[in-house]
């Protein structure tokens, strides 16, 4: 996370050191999405692919970067779950 978000909000530095690291937390392990999705919630293969492909870029920090709502709704993971309603 960029330093500049992760110490702009009014409570960050409840949460955050000065160097924008979280406080608190010595030993956080990174853990791709599509991972937890198969391994945790046991989602298949191409469904946990799928899912994480679609959320990844919404989850983004940095606001600009984040898809649209229109650019959303053309997803595969999106598009494949409303035809198959």
């Amino acid at each position: 996370m960029l330093r500049k978000i992760a110490l702009g909000g009014c409570y960050s530095r409840d949460f955050f050191n000065g160097h924008g690291d979280l406080r608190h937390i010595r030993r956080l392990h990174f853990w791709p999405l599509h991972k937890v999705l198969k391994e945790k919630y046991e989602f298949g293969e191409q469904d946990a692919t799928d899912l994480a492909a679609f959320l990844v870029p919404i989850l983004d920090f940095v606001p600009e970067k984040r898809p649209t709502a229109a650019e959303c709704l053309s997803q595969r993971w999106f598009t494949g779950a409303i035809s198959g309603t």
